[in-house]
């Protein structure tokens, strides 16, 4: 998706890897489905039908990476599933929940949503603990720190509790899990990378990168973008920090490194919320003209 906004000399662009670099990753279960048509709602109030989306074929995960898939004895309206996303604040994840609940009302399937209010894995493991506790039989979810959610994830699989990773790629998970769904986020910002090098047009420019919480995502993407803009010597990053995901942290990371380093005439943000922050950043400093 691209998204382009100006306001106030400040250029705003937003690049998905959803749509420059998908892919989807399966583990026990089957290809994912080649073509998917969807109603959406027009800005009239109508209803539209929307073009079919391709997406990529299933592919199994690392060797070691993959859970037994079990087979449950329960009737389909007897199971229960938990959404685990790392925050609520996150509009991105309340989109997947609803498509998830929507779909599990079509299948008779128990549903619920846990999510801490802002970005901490600490609640977010307490969750996954509250899930496993309540009897759930799936857990789809996603995380900013693999390395520290591995532990409680293991034991609810060892409990015969699928897990269902949901927007990463990560490869392999540093315990076991069912299936992974998401798409190539390196490949995705490496494009976003060639589309600043394009942007700047020629033109000597400082950069400034906010770098996502540590783990797999962060590493992912800010890698991704280093390798686009590799070779473009008019192009030199010059600072960067960590956003932490959300726009809050974003807008005073970005702060900093504007304050710190005047010539940064670019910023790359690892996710939509640090972006807006920049933008807040640029404004609030009166530097138009930043990408």
């Amino acid at each position: 998706m691209y998204i382009g906004n100006r306001k106030a000399g400040i250029r705003l662009v937003f690049v998905t890897g959803v749509a420059v670099g998908s892919v989807i990753l399966a583990g026990c279960s089957g290809n994912a489905p080649k073509n998917s048509t969807a109603s959406a709602t027009s800005g009239n109030g109508g209803t539209s039908t929307a073009a079919p989306m391709s997406y990529a074929k299933g592919v199994p995960l690392d060797p070691g990476s993959g859970a037994t898939c079990k087979k449950s004895n329960k009737n389909v309206s007897d199971m229960k599933i938990a959404f685990i996303p790392p925050a609520s604040i996150y509009n991105y994840y309340l989109a997947i929940g609803a498509g998830l609940e929507a779909q599990a009302k079509v299948l008779g399937v128990g549903y619920t949503m846990l999510a801490p209010a802002t970005d901490n894995v600490s609640i977010q493991l307490g969750m996954i603990q509250d899930a496993v506790t309540s009897g759930v039989d799936a857990i789809v979810m996603h995380t900013h720190d693999e390395a520290a959610s591995a532990p409680v994830i293991k034991r609810a699989a060892a409990q015969g509790i699928d897990i269902v990773l949901v927007n990463s790629d990560i490869p392999k998970f540093p315990t076991p899990v069912n299936a992974v769904v998401g798409y190539k986020e390196r490949v995705g910002d490496t494009l976003v990378g060639q589309y600043a090098v394009k942007a700047a047009a020629g033109k000597t420019m400082q950069v400034g990168i906010l770098e996502g919480g540590p783990g797999y995502d962060s590493d992912e993407r800010v890698g991704g973008f280093k390798a686009g803009i590799q070779g473009a010597a008019n192009l030199t990053v010059v600072s960067s920090l960590n956003g932490k995901w959300n726009t809050v942290d974003g807008n005073q990371a970005a702060t900093d490194m504007l304050q710190a380093n005047p010539g940064i005439a670019m910023i790359f943000a690892a996710n939509d919320y640090m972006a807006l922050g920049a933008v807040q950043a640029a404004n609030a400093l009166g530097r138009s003209g930043v990408l």
